[in-house]
């Protein structure tokens, strides 16, 4: 009796788990063949999950808590629009059967071998969720600048692994990896001697607790070795950090700088235009003295089609600090709001930087990176960088038209100042770029003319080309003039030819090998780049 009442409660534990369950979401953007929709894991996308949009279907091929990438099913091109909504069958986690279910269920005495085999069998309890991500890429140069110098190549690589591992055991448990080897044949890295970089490797309970190699200590703050812990109250967080800081140029732990701080964040992607605020205060010290003091803000919203985002950086220096800074500093502020359809798109955003400032980058960096200096190697102060950015973009079926537009302004040390490499002034610069797009079947042409004005340098230049898209691969073409007039130089041309080769080998897989060969009088090289990305499913 017993063991008939313990198979009806398996069958029904069973039914109840393969029985799929609907549910929604939205498109919020749509670029380059994938489309992003939220939310995510949370209500059970994972990796393979299809997703209709009425007659279009598109597979998911990442994913994490609030939002996922869809890609179109194989041999497909269609796409879904801009806040469009679509349902996915889910279902819902396996749960672990209940002790009763296994009694008196065990098998008779049996080799220890067998024995593992058929338990392992039976057993459907939680499973570890896996995604893998690696991410190959490798770049090369050679050639000359200026006439008088000779041949020079250069060189690097990377492999990265990203890996995340969650529901370990069963339980909130999970694991992030993020390493990378390296090897440089110039450059900070190759004096480093530092062929691995680890950006994150961390252990997490849950949304409670954090501690290893973080990646993100909190909102605009980085790599940290140390823990983070949170408490978690609906849409609200408040959470606290501290370790020590990754050296700035190797990555390797550093005992000689220190973080800490404290954060409160509100985040509520089921609201209607998913609000997430986030204010935090942080401090560091150096060598044992206190270094930095900040406070920093941050905050995005989305609705449907449009987007807004915003941020600002505080700083409080000591009275006698090095760099000629006020007591408190706005170091840095952004404001952007993005308007986006299936065929149009616009956008505007404006940014006030400051340079880094603290006695960690002092110590491990030249002096002038951090602010203008005088004769006597003193700081001005006063440094800052400001700019806007517009863009605006049209498509069509056989047609598209984008252009951008930046204008800027940076104060410190002017290269314009009649040949004086100290005096500070304001230096103002602006660009432009126009991009028309023809497409018929699968051939387009292009052109895409642009220009600018910096503090050394104006230019001007089209490109010019054609491209074919086929189902799984994307190449393009195009010869690009330049005409660059040097402020305390002379006018030259270049010429550039440029090519490229995407190609999507499966949903797991996608390649990019692009080359660049430039001859003139004022540089002749020839560079290659190339990358690939491999995701487990």
């Amino acid at each position: 009796m017993r063991c008939a009442a313990a198979g009806v409660a398996m069958l029904a534990g069973w039914c109840g788990v393969a029985r799929a369950a609907p549910v929604e979401v939205q498109v919020i953007d749509v670029g380059g063949g994938v489309t992003y929709v939220s939310p995510g894991e949370d209500v059970g996308l994972r990796i393979g999950t299809r997703v209709s949009f009425g007659d279009v279907t598109l597979v998911v091929v990442e994913v994490n808590a609030k939002t996922a990438a869809l890609r179109p099913e194989t041999g497909q091109t269609a796409e879904a629009a801009l806040g469009a909504r679509g349902t996915a069958e889910v279902a819902p986690r396996v749960p672990p059967r209940p002790p009763e279910a296994f009694r008196e269920q065990w098998p008779p005495p049996v080799v220890p071998v067998k024995l593992e085999r058929d338990l392992s069998s039976q057993f459907e309890g939680p499973r570890t969720r896996t995604r893998i991500m690696v991410i190959g890429s490798g770049f090369a140069a050679i050639g000359e600048r200026g006439r008088s110098v000779s041949p020079r190549g250069r060189a690097s690589g990377e492999a990265r692994v990203i890996a995340t591992f969650d529901e370990l055991g069963g339980r909130p448990l999970g694991i992030d990896l993020d390493v990378a080897g390296r090897g440089y044949s110039v450059g900070f890295n190759r004096e480093e001697n530092d062929p691995v970089l680890v950006r994150a490797a961390q252990l997490r309970y849950g949304r409670t607790f954090a501690v290893g190699r973080l990646r993100h200590a909190a909102t605009m703050i980085g790599m940290l070795d140390g823990g983070r812990v949170a408490v978690n109250v609906g849409a609200l967080e408040l959470a606290a950090f501290g370790g020590i800081v990754p050296d700035a140029l190797s990555g390797e732990p550093d005992p000689d700088a220190a973080r800490f701080g404290t954060e409160v964040a509100w985040d509520d992607p089921r609201a209607s235009w998913q609000p997430r605020v986030a204010l935090g205060v942080y401090g560091s010290t150096f060598e044992g003295e206190l270094d930095e003091r900040r406070a920093v803000i941050a905050a995005s919203a989305g609705h449907e089609r449009v987007w807004l985002d915003g941020w600002g950086e505080a700083q409080q220096f000591a009275s006698d600090n090095p760099f000629g800074a006020n007591t408190v500093e706005l170091v840095g502020a952004g404001a952007g709001i993005t308007w986006r359809s299936r065929e149009a798109h616009a956008g505007i955003g404006a940014t006030f930087l400051r340079p880094e400032r603290s006695l960690r980058l002092e110590a491990a960096l030249p002096g002038d990176w951090q602010c203008a200096r005088t004769a006597g190697g003193g700081c001005v102060g006063g440094d800052y960088w400001i700019a806007t950015t517009g863009s605006a973009g049209l498509r069509r079926a056989a047609w598209s038209l984008d252009a951008v537009v930046s204008v800027g302004q940076t104060r410190g040390v002017s290269i314009g100042g009649q040949g004086d490499p100290l005096a500070i002034g304001i230096a103002r610069d602006g660009a432009g770029y126009l991009r028309g797009e023809l497409r018929t079947g699968r051939l387009r042409f292009f052109a895409a003319p642009a220009g600018g004005r910096t503090a050394f340098a104006d230019w001007v230049a089209v490109e010019l080309g054609t491209g074919i898209a086929l189902a799984r691969v994307d190449a393009s073409i195009a010869y690009r003039p330049e005409l660059l007039d040097e402020r305390f130089g002379e006018r030259v041309t270049l010429h550039s030819v440029v090519a490229e080769l995407r190609a999507s080998v499966s949903p797991a897989v996608d390649v990019m090998l692009a080359a660049l060969a430039t001859s003139g009088e004022d540089r002749s090289m020839l560079a290659v780049l190339a990358t690939l990305v491999w995701r487990a499913r």
